[in-house]
């Protein structure tokens, strides 16, 4: 089990490189005004959660729960034990408990960095002082269960959306810049756009991506978009920021191997791992959900994007940190070129987890 200080102390470094990456953008488009945001590691749930909340003007606070922190290390500890993996990732080195032991810290890094990004994004593109100064909402949260009505929920769906390009198109550079890809861990841009993947699938599984909806109109009512919809979004989010830095396009799939297929035989060890050890969550399975990518899901989720960059943008400009004339609304992939991957390997010296050792 692991122990309570330990994982806040590990979360609150992660979150330390999280905040120093976006001031580190800030000061780098000369923006003096800078959030004051603060992490709390909560004890609240029992399931996976994490929320972003509005105190006051220019202060905010973020959680994670303790839960999610220990599910994701227990599954992780688990499955670095497969052969497959190492497989892919390891080109040939021997498999030893300290090799699998960089691989724990490396995959527990990306995925509380992907849920950290994506809880900033909501405070640095503006989602909170709007949502608290024109709709009396002060706080987000990741997992959602109630029935919003068509509305709210098509406002909330396309900021939810927001932070999660977001999330993907900031996490990225930590795995593409050659002080990373030149070590032990991650040898080639592939493999560090494969663990991105694989963290990402991880943390939707355990959000519930493999667990059937009954109420299949439900998707048009709650805060967020259908959890298969936005990991398939992560991917694409991922190959574009791959594309930008490296000039080259590379993708995991092939005419005989889909994306979906990707995403199946990423998840089925989560969703196995989850219905052994976590009954309670309900039935999960990779081939479920799949119709999230019918003609009438996607025509609604043209309907989310054209509302998000028609309505939403002009409305949180005003209280966006990061909207300039260089910076993209939706993410930063027109602004991330090499002169921002070489510029956040300062940042890198003081990477949380494993350290970064040359081959």
């Amino acid at each position: 089990m692991i122990d309570f200080s330990e994982a806040e102390e590990r979360c609150n470094n992660i979150f330390d490189v999280c905040l120093d990456n976006l001031n580190h953008l800030l000061n780098k488009l000369h923006i003096n005004n800078k959030p004051s945001v603060e992490f709390h590691l909560s004890v609240v749930s029992t399931k996976m959660n994490a929320s972003a909340s509005y105190v006051e003007d220019g202060k905010y606070t973020i959680s994670f729960n303790y839960a999610g922190y220990v599910m994701l290390y227990n599954f992780y500890k688990e499955y670095l034990h497969r052969k497959d993996f190492f497989s892919l990732v390891s080109s040939g080195k021997k498999v030893s408990e300290k090799l699998i032991e960089g691989y724990l810290t490396l995959l527990m890094d990306i995925s509380i960095q992907l849920i950290l990004f994506h809880e900033l994004g909501h405070v640095f593109n503006g989602h909170l002082d709007y949502l608290a100064k024109e709709k009396n909402t002060l706080t987000l949260f990741e997992s959602d269960s109630e029935n919003l009505g068509r509305k709210n929920a098509l406002m909330l769906q396309a900021l939810e959306w927001n932070a999660d390009e977001f999330a993907a198109t900031h996490l990225m550079p930590f795995y593409q810049i050659d002080a990373n890809c030149d070590s032990v861990y991650i040898q080639h841009p592939f493999i560090g756009s494969w663990l991105v993947l694989a963290s990402a699938v991880t943390v939707f599984s355990f959000l519930g991506a493999g667990r059937l909806d009954d109420d299949k109109d439900s998707y048009k009512h709650k805060a967020h978009l259908p959890l298969r919809y936005r990991v398939m979004k992560i991917l694409d989010s991922n190959m574009d920021c791959v594309e930008t830095k490296n000039k080259y396009r590379f993708d995991f799939c092939s005419k005989d191997f889909s994306r979906q297929d990707l995403l199946i035989e990423l998840e089925k060890y989560c969703d196995s791992y989850i219905n052994a050890n976590f009954p309670e969550f309900g039935e999960h399975n990779p081939y479920k959900n799949w119709d999230d990518f019918d003609a009438e899901h996607e025509k609604y989720y043209l309907e989310v994007d054209q509302f998000f960059m028609n309505q939403m943008t002009e409305a949180i400009e005003p209280y966006s940190y990061l909207i300039t004339s260089q910076y993209s609304v939706r993410c930063n992939r027109e602004y991330m070129g090499n002169e921002y991957y070489d510029e956040l390997k300062t940042l890198l010296e003081k990477s949380v987890g494993i350290e970064y050792k040359k081959k």
